[in-house]
């Protein structure tokens, strides 16, 4: 399979995810999986999709992110579960003037369509945006 495109790309990955117990890693180099293909860059440039009770192990031990399709409600979720666990909330980021949009762009979070579920932002960078007071 190859894509060309952010479109394709959806698409794709919605049919993969589609399959019971499936998942759809993302690496720099090639990984283990039923279906490998190379696709637009996000952590590399190499996918692949498999059973994850097969596969997700060994691409673990690759470096492999696992992707996740999400709509606007689950990315809100995402960057809930990150502020909190950085010790903030998204009522803080209107405080020290910080878009939702900037905030999914420091935690690594789309505004919709894929994301790295292990995507992450050192609580410092927020901080250091939040003590300058610049929007």
């Amino acid at each position: 399979m190859h894509v060309r495109g952010a479109a394709e790309d959806a698409a794709a990955l919605r049919l993969l995810l589609a399959q019971p117990g499936w998942a759809v890693w993302n690496a720099p180099r090639p990984l283990h999986g039923e279906v490998r293909w190379a696709g637009p860059f996000r952590r590399g440039a190499c996918y692949a999709a498999g059973p994850a009770a097969r596969f997700a192990t060994r691409n673990a031990d690759l470096g492999a992110a696992t992707l996740e399709l999400v709509d606007e409600a689950r990315l809100l979720e995402l960057l809930d579960e990150r502020l909190a666990a950085d010790g903030y909330s998204r009522a803080e980021l209107a405080d020290c003037g910080m878009s939702v949009r900037e905030a999914c762009v420091q935690y690594g979070l789309p505004r919709t369509g894929v994301v790295d579920v292990r995507a992450s932002l050192a609580a410092a960078a927020l901080a250091r945006h939040c003590r300058s007071g610049t929007p």
